[in-house]
């Protein structure tokens, strides 16, 4: 067996045929579909016992709601593909992506994680598709390298197939409880330092609907972005070497900082206070021991965040509003 689909499946039932019809069409025996139905309650096991009883290459797991972490974490534990790779049951492949997936799986067999950009698509049609990043030409790379190219950015894991082998290292897995568990997994899968081969062609569409993940982000979301980042800081103490430090304690501390800006537009709210007087003297103690790792500008303007968050979004404001004026010029 080459590949292993997982999908985990939590009341989706509007988007679930579109995404596995995206996979069945597919004239291979090369690969299995794992769904992992999470306690749906919206007709979403229904539609997944369906398509089991029609086409052998899919199976099921039905299960008590616990979280897409749990049910990602379990189902590595019950595929038996070379390659893993996770889709949302919201989201669908491109034509031939699962044929042209397994032509680089048979043709690189020492390729340990395959990348891919994605099409992010605005159900809403307001804003234009576009892809995730944008290269010439194909090219590989070791994780670490890729974890430094900032040109190239990770959406999450459905822009990985990954080699099972992989998983056996402890560290790699998904975060239970928390919103932000890609954040934690794309980190670790680069720095466990295997051959990517990052691709120019997009296999995967991401859409984008006003109930998705991505579109329901709040206030309290910040608490989840300071555990994963306790994670992560477990992780790098535990695990990297001495001259790594330096780019990824920058990367995952600009990480943490994003418990604030990513909510920059709730400043003035009572629930960002709140916030803010519980968790403020952890994220001050961990800028303050890692801000040696930033340039001069970056350590201003995080300094101008952590003294006055509402300064910070007023200098943001002026600085966005230069962009528009100058662009439109």
């Amino acid at each position: 067996m080459d590949l292993s689909i997982i999908i985990p499946v939590y009341n989706t039932a509007r988007f679930l045929p579109c995404c596995l019809d995206s996979i069945r069409l597919t004239d291979s025996s090369s690969f299995e579909v794992l769904l992992i139905d999470d306690g749906s309650t919206d007709g979403s096991d229904a539609i997944c016992d369906e398509y089991v009883a029609k086409d052998c290459r899919f199976r099921v797991i039905h299960k008590e709601n616990e979280g897409v972490s749990v049910a990602r974490n379990l189902a590595i534990r019950q595929v038996y593909g070379d390659y893993v790779w996770f889709i949302d049951s919201d989201d669908y492949l491109a034509q031939g992506a699962i044929s042209r997936c397994l032509d680089l799986i048979q043709n690189h067999p020492d390729i340990d994680v395959f990348v891919a950009p994605m099409l992010i698509f605005f159900e809403n049609r307001i804003e234009a598709s576009y892809l995730s990043y944008r290269i010439e030409e194909s090219f590989t790379i070791s994780g670490k390298s890729f974890m430094k190219e900032k040109r190239i950015q990770s959406v999450g894991p459905p822009q990985f197939v990954i080699r099972r082998n992989l998983f056996r290292n402890t560290w790699l897995s998904f975060p239970v409880g928390m919103r932000f568990e890609d954040e934690y997994f794309a980190r670790v899968l680069k720095y466990l330092d295997g051959k990517f081969l990052v691709l120019k062609e997009h296999f995967y569409v991401y859409r984008q609907w006003s109930g998705s993940h991505m579109n329901s982000l709040q206030v309290k979301s910040s608490q989840d972005i300071i555990k994963v980042y306790r994670k992560l800081d477990e992780f790098a103490g535990s695990v990297l070497s001495q001259q790594d430090q330096a780019w990824f304690r920058n990367d995952i501390v600009s990480f943490l900082l994003e418990s604030y800006t990513r909510n920059s537009r709730f400043f003035s709210t009572e629930e960002f206070r709140s916030f803010k007087k519980a968790n403020d003297s952890y994220v001050r103690s961990q800028w303050k021991r890692y801000c040696r790792y930033f340039s001069l500008k970056d350590r201003i303007l995080a300094n101008i965040l952590l003294l006055s968050p509402s300064t910070y979004r007023f200098l943001l404001n002026v600085h966005n509003a230069y962009k528009l004026k100058r662009n439109a010029c």
